[in-house]
């Protein structure tokens, strides 16, 4: 399955959209600040985002073979990059509904900070939503108070 772990990690832990990560240039990911450049063009709402990268995402996209590549993911179509998931969904017995990770890295943010450089990032639904492309209504009544504390905890410490 070509390319599934940066796809995983990247909605797993970077709020990215799973048709933003497939249209995301490699090079989105500018390496001297750790911030991945979700440019307009790209993003679901036409405007560009900085997001800065959680330690556990860049731990993850370490472990992926990256170099040499223009892209994280093979095809640039979010469905067939979905299509990979949901066959290694089916051999884990797990159903992966859409863009399922983002949410859960969304709500797992608001319930518990993720390091940046070893320091808690704000975790308010402020900050949060700037990451994510999302208003911050969205963000309160979709995603707050769904998952606990020790739970964001867990989550942010799922490293390769």
């Amino acid at each position: 399955m070509p390319d599934i772990l940066a796809f995983v990690a990247l909605s797993a832990f970077g709020w990215l959209r799973r048709s933003e990560i497939c249209k995301l240039p490699r090079d989105a990911w500018r390496e001297t600040d750790d911030v991945i450049l979700v440019a307009g063009a790209v993003a679901k709402t036409r405007k560009n985002r900085h997001i800065p990268m959680p330690d556990v995402l860049k731990l993850w996209l370490s472990a992926c073979e990256l170099n040499g590549k223009s892209t994280f993911t093979r095809s640039s179509d979010p469905d067939v990059t979905g299509d990979h998931l949901s066959k290694l969904g089916k051999l884990a017995n797990v159903s992966i509904p859409h863009n399922a990770l983002r949410h859960s890295s969304i709500s797992y943010a608001l319930a518990f900070p993720p390091n940046r450089v070893g320091k808690a990032m704000n975790n308010s639904a402020g900050e949060i939503c700037k990451h994510a492309g999302n208003s911050e209504p969205v963000i309160i009544k979709n995603y707050r108070a769904l998952v606990s504390e020790q739970s964001g905890a867990a989550w942010w410490a799922t490293f390769p």
